[in-house]
């Protein structure tokens, strides 16, 4: 295998970026789910793919996110009317309380940024810190992949090796792209590794993922101090059976 490439900090949220560009039809859903709304804050804003529209179609929006890169490209997504309306703030989204926010009528976490949080106790501290920061009519949103109790349990070690998924366009090159997906055996656990075949040499990037199953969220959310919550399988309503791939939550005081 070549050397990897060296590269820096924007490069590297360039590359999540140009990869990561969400599920077909979320920011509008995101857009439609937020209408009427005051303020709105977006946990993991990322790079801003769900927070400048937000911000464009006129609402006072707060971005956290902990990696600066990242938020470097949010705020140059942002078009010049709608900066006066956005925020942008690094932080650690199960320590919100620290960060002098305020209160919202939408707390969305979009493209399964819950999984990402370290493990059940971080989720948890999350979800709690969400619903602190809710005004009393206030809703959090969130999407993340489908996966049944099954998943949740006991499981085997495996290791999906690698696997081509496409390219990307980046700096105006094409970038072939594979991912491998290795299952420690660890409940409710799966470690995903991007790899950027770039002409000077591959760049990986991993997220680890910590998921969970509806009834597990469910029991999550009840704890957090949310009253009503429900799960969609998709961003049209539909059902939430065991076979949906998409899990679309709603969840209200």
């Amino acid at each position: 295998m070549r050397p990897p490439a060296m590269v820096d900090a924007r490069a590297r949220a360039e590359l999540y970026r140009a990869l990561h560009v969400g599920n077909p039809g979320d920011v509008e859903f995101y857009l439609a789910v937020c209408a009427g709304a005051g303020r709105v804050l977006e946990l993991g804003c990322g790079t801003g793919r769900i927070l400048a529209p937000l911000a464009a179609a006129g609402h006072e929006v707060v971005g956290v996110d902990r990696d600066p890169a990242m938020l470097a490209l949010a705020a140059e997504a942002l078009t010049d009317d709608a900066r006066e309306r956005a925020t942008l703030v690094r932080g650690d989204m199960t320590r919100l309380s620290e960060l002098g926010l305020g209160m919202f009528d939408r707390v969305l976490i979009p493209f399964t940024g819950l999984y990402a949080l370290d493990g059940r106790d971080a989720i948890a501290q999350c979800l709690a810190e969400a619903r602190a920061h809710m005004t009393p009519n206030g809703v959090l949103i969130l999407d993340a992949y489908a996966v049944d109790d099954g998943e949740c349990g006991p499981r085997a070690a495996w290791d999906s090796d690698w696997e081509t998924v496409g390219t990307i366009t980046w700096r105006g090159q094409e970038v072939p792209v594979s991912e491998r997906n290795v299952v420690p055996g660890e409940p409710c656990r799966v470690d995903v590794t991007y790899r950027f075949e770039l002409p000077e040499g591959p760049v990986e990037q991993q997220i680890r993922h910590h998921f969970l199953s509806w009834p597990m969220l469910d029991a999550m959310l009840e704890e957090a101090g949310f009253g009503q919550a429900d799960a969609r399988g998709g961003f049209d309503g539909e059902i939430y059976d065991d076979d949906a791939e998409l899990m679309v939550v709603i969840a209200a005081p």
